[in-house]
């Protein structure tokens, strides 16, 4: 982990070592989360799913998702199917909800932000955003998903390079402003 000048970090997906899940199906690495891992209230992960099998539930939680890379997924719910690739938008549903994870063609990469009780979003990036800022204080991050991945805030400017997270707690009122060919964009309010 390195801080910058601007006080944003960095962590490369490839310097986190990946956790098994239990049922055989993939494995998931944390790459943040608080107020710690093991009695989080926000979470983000990128999961290797390597077989069809249902989404562990999670109570009281909100969870965002993005497939990554790969072919895609197709995701039923009792009230709805989604079928998402690297090209949809990132889908936010309840995390109690049953869910069950058919693989369209091979394995995929997904990201998954979760939380509990602190509103959320999260976007993909493809050009550059709209000046973003929040209303309250909160946790800012991005995740790149090519090399082309920058960040301004002010005068500063940080590149952030492929499939690497860059976080920065930011007050309420400061802007932020992503410009990459293919990231992802996430705010988590209260979560500093």
């Amino acid at each position: 982990m390195t801080t910058h000048n601007t006080d944003w970090q960095m962590l490369a997906l490839a310097d986190v070592a990946p956790t098994p899940w239990r049922n055989g199906g993939g494995v998931t690495r944390e790459l943040l989360s608080g107020p710690s891992s093991t009695d989080w209230r926000w979470r983000l992960s990128v999961a290797e799913v390597a077989t069809h099998g249902p989404f562990s539930r999670f109570e009281k939680t909100q969870r965002w998702f993005a497939v990554l890379q790969g072919a895609g997924v197709v995701l039923r719910f009792p009230q709805a199917t989604h079928r998402l690739d690297a090209h949809s938008e990132v889908l936010a549903f309840d995390g109690e909800w049953r869910c069950d994870c058919d693989l369209i063609d091979g394995a995929t990469l997904d990201f998954n932000l979760m939380t509990r009780g602190l509103p959320a979003h999260m976007q993909r990036v493809r050009a550059q955003t709209p000046a973003y800022t929040p209303g309250v204080a909160g946790l800012a991050a991005v995740f790149a998903l090519h090399d082309d991945t920058r960040i301004t805030q002010g005068h500063h400017s940080l590149s952030v390079p492929h499939h690497s997270l860059a976080w920065r707690a930011l007050a309420a009122h400061e802007v932020v402003q992503v410009h990459s060919t293919h990231a992802l964009m996430l705010f988590i309010e209260g979560a500093l």
